[in-house]
């Protein structure tokens, strides 16, 4: 008989506990984003039209973060590295970049 130690431990893993908090399918601040803004335009405007536009916001979110959980969050993490990265460095070898020669003048910034 295998010792207690040696057994192998089995318990559920449930999916809610991996990931980040989600309502109906889509992370709480996406969704509190949607739903503050929609209902604060249409009660400042008095055009109660807007919230089906809020729902089909939400439908949509929701079919993206179905196909990939993590879509939206790489995607912003893209534009907000463009912003302080070239997208293609490249070293410039003709010498119109300003920099003096014993700062790394024609090599490569990676």
């Amino acid at each position: 008989m295998a010792q207690a130690s040696e057994r192998r431990r089995s318990s559920k893993v449930y999916r809610a506990m991996i990931g980040r908090r989600r309502i109906m399918g889509i992370p709480v601040g996406m969704f509190v984003m949607n739903m503050t803004t929609s209902l604060g335009l249409a009660w400042m405007t008095g055009q109660w039209a807007i919230l089906a536009f809020a729902v089909g916001t939400f439908w949509v979110l929701r079919h993206i973060y179905k196909n990939d959980p993590s879509a939206v969050e790489v995607y912003f993490r893209n534009v907000r590295q463009g912003v302080f990265y070239e997208p293609w460095p490249h070293a410039d070898t003709n010498g119109r970049d300003g920099r003096p020669n014993e700062f790394g003048k024609g090599q490569s910034w990676l």
